[in-house]
């Protein structure tokens, strides 16, 4: 997009890492940029267990994206080694993006975007 938002929500899994095959998530981090998987990285190091508990979110740094920062939404656990994690379910989305307005909110985000939320089998 041309404008910039303040704030972009993706969503993903608890464990911050990526499914790579063509979806969202693939998207997402070329949009980003080649720095990602190590944002990442470091963001679960610091990370009690290396995990978000579903439901959580993180800020991130915003790489190659039109924005201040980025919101990752924990809405699944971890995908598998051959499968995708399942898809969140609605009121977990729902509750996921009230989070994320008011996280936003508190910030005075005034412009937030929603990468595509609930991606995922079933």
């Amino acid at each position: 997009t041309s404008r910039r938002a303040g704030a972009i929500v993706i969503d993903g899994p608890t464990d911050l890492q990526l499914w790579r095959p063509p979806g969202s998530e693939r998207e997402f981090s070329e949009a980003y940029g080649p720095q990602l998987p190590d944002v990442l990285d470091k963001e679960r190091r610091r990370l009690s267990d290396g995990k978000l508990a579903l439901g959580e979110l993180l800020r991130l740094h915003p790489g190659k994206l039109h924005c201040d920062f980025v919101i990752w939404l924990a809405t699944r656990p971890p995908h598998g080694h051959t499968t995708p994690a399942p898809a969140p379910s609605l009121p977990l989305v729902f509750a996921g993006v009230k989070k994320a307005l008011a996280y936003a909110a508190e910030r005075n985000v005034v412009r937030i975007a929603f990468g595509p939320l609930g991606a995922g089998p079933g």
